[in-house]
């Protein structure tokens, strides 16, 4: 049985970044070749310019909008734009999984990233927290993560619309699998 939880969606603090990035890489090009030569670029400059405009904001749009948090019979899936993780239920600490407001609880927040995404509202990938903890982060509000520690020591931050719901979807599969 497949379950799905919406995510909320990125902030626009997030979503202005990742538009400026898109911009300022193709105009710092063409900033540079219209200051760099008396005559005017060859037209092949502009659209290529444009090209790689369009390029990095379709790549910022699809990876904001392919955010997943999903339960497929044993396995929790957590997926944030090119960053994903599988989890066996069995593998999670559901007993002492704590939904947080991570803007109470800064302690608790992703602090280093090794692998991942992070804009201001968006942390994605693999974290250290402020307290040395290894997580893998698909953080888009900071007021409703849900935490749960692994087996392995690790943890799992994830944002849900309904975080609560998550955790009884994940005690209520844990309970149905055989020991």
């Amino acid at each position: 049985m497949k379950q799905e939880f919406a995510v909320p969606p990125v902030g626009k603090p997030a979503m202005i970044i990742a538009l400026g990035l898109g911009l300022l890489i193709p105009l710092g090009m063409l900033l540079a070749l219209f200051t760099g030569h008396a005559s005017k670029p060859p037209l092949q400059v502009v659209f290529m310019a444009l090209l790689i405009m369009v390029t990095v904001l379709a790549i910022f749009v699809g990876v904001f909008r392919n955010l997943r948090v999903r339960i497929d019979g044993r396995t929790l899936l957590v997926q944030g734009g090119l960053f994903r993780r599988r989890v066996d239920i069995s593998d999670l600490d559901l007993d002492s999984a704590r939904v947080l407001d991570l803007n109470e609880h800064r302690e608790r927040r992703p602090l280093w990233r090794m692998f991942g995404a992070g804009l201001p509202g968006y942390r994605v990938g693999d974290y250290y927290t402020r307290d040395k903890r290894r997580a893998f982060c698909l953080i888009t509000n900071f007021s409703r993560v849900l935490r749960i520690e692994r087996r392995n020591g690790h943890l799992l931050m994830i944002s849900a619309e309904r975080p609560n719901d998550l955790l009884k979807a994940l005690q209520t599969a844990a309970s149905a699998q055989p020991s």
